[in-house]
């Protein structure tokens, strides 16, 4: 009977290395995109070709090297940093890039020197954690609750609110009754007139079109009173309190 041998690898254990000295990455120094395309880690820039290191393609860690003008790609048994970092040196995967070859890649790229180099991959980090952040802020802006519709205005308020409209008018307003927003109507355009004691924002305009709508009145245009407005567009006629004369607070207390 002949007899098979069968070489089994396992990963680098914990052995004597300068490795030992020096605390490993979290992470490797490059990743493969779904095109395959080899990218710097922090800054997803695509690296220059001749780049050495370990790189991340799906699960497996490789250590991406250069044999003469040829690219090496070798998976390693490793998986994490400190690990791969042992496993590449006692291997002797690992290759050291002659200084004046380095400048001359870095040149080829438009970069006058390391430092130039380094002051590039800090600010493109600096720029993609900004990104990061500025996303966050706006997924936390887009999961904030939504504010409170402002209340209706009270019958008082709304009286004097109709008077003063009334006055710069031909014809007057009518008055409808209910509890929304939805006061009185515009003569001859069936436009619906709101009173809103508070802000007109969207959340509220969105209201008032839909009282409109129920009540069966023209949706061309409205006609909006309040304390402020957050929202406009055209369409959308509105006054503050103190433009038609009124006084919200005297009124109020009055």
């Amino acid at each position: 009977m002949s007899q098979v041998t069968v070489t089994v690898l396992a990963e680098p254990g914990p052995a004597a290395s300068h490795v030992d000295a020096v605390a490993a990455p979290a992470h490797p120094a490059a990743f493969y995109d779904s095109q395959d395309t080899l990218r710097d880690w922090e800054t997803a820039d695509v690296l220059p070709k001749g780049w050495t290191g370990i790189a991340l393609r799906k699960t497996t860690l490789f250590y991406v090297g250069q044999d003469g003008a040829e690219t090496s790609y070798t998976a390693l048994l490793a998986k994490n940093m400190a690990a791969a970092l042992l496993e590449v040196e006692t291997r002797g995967l690992s290759t050291i890039e002659a200084e004046s070859d380095r400048l001359e890649k870095l040149q080829a790229l438009g970069f006058d020197s390391e430092a130039d180099y380094e002051e590039h991959h800090r600010v493109m980090c600096a720029s993609r954690r900004l990104a990061q952040k500025q996303f966050g802020d706006f997924r936390a802006y887009a999961k904030r609750p939504p504010r409170p519709l402002a209340p209706r205005a009270g019958e008082e308020l709304v009286a004097r609110v109709l008077s003063a409209l009334d006055a710069n008018a031909s014809k007057p307003m009518i008055r409808l009754t209910g509890e929304g927003y939805v006061v009185a109507i515009q003569p001859r355009t069936n436009r619906p007139i709101a009173v809103v004691d508070g802000d007109f924002g969207r959340a509220e305009f969105k209201a008032v079109h839909a009282e409109a709508e129920a009540a069966g009145l023209a949706l061309d245009a409205m006609i909006a009173v309040a304390n402020t407005a957050t929202y406009s567009g055209r369409g959308i006629h509105f006054s503050k309190f103190d433009e038609l004369g009124l006084s919200r607070e005297e009124i109020l207390q009055a």
